[in-house]
């Protein structure tokens, strides 16, 4: 069996700043920005896929809906799926335009 062996050496702890004596460095106001920044990226991208993509997600179900619609020759139905299509999308458009100037405040 192999031995191992253990320093027992003592942290210095002759740093001023906290977390010196752990060895810890602190961390520059640059290094706390790019954290913030992606944060921000993270919290951005989960917006535009819980919301955004669930709703083109919906619109491309209901574009689906339609072509099968008009296979069946059920017209009718169609155009009233198409027009609720028309409406999802509009929707998304307005939360796109929402999402976009909130970013740029």
């Amino acid at each position: 069996m192999d031995s191992v062996q253990v320093s027992a050496r003592a942290p210095d702890v002759t740093g001023d700043t906290p977390g010196s004596a752990l060895g810890l460095q602190p961390r520059p106001p640059q290094a706390d920005a790019e954290g913030s920044l992606v944060a921000e990226r993270e919290r951005i991208a989960r917006v535009l896929h819980d919301d955004v993509m669930q709703a083109f997600a919906v619109c491309l179900l209901k574009a689906q809906l339609c072509q099968r619609l008009q296979g069946k020759k059920e017209y009718a139905l169609a155009a009233k799926e198409l027009g609720l299509l028309e409406d999802a999308l509009n929707e998304t458009i307005d939360r796109v335009r929402d999402l976009t100037a909130t970013l740029r405040r």
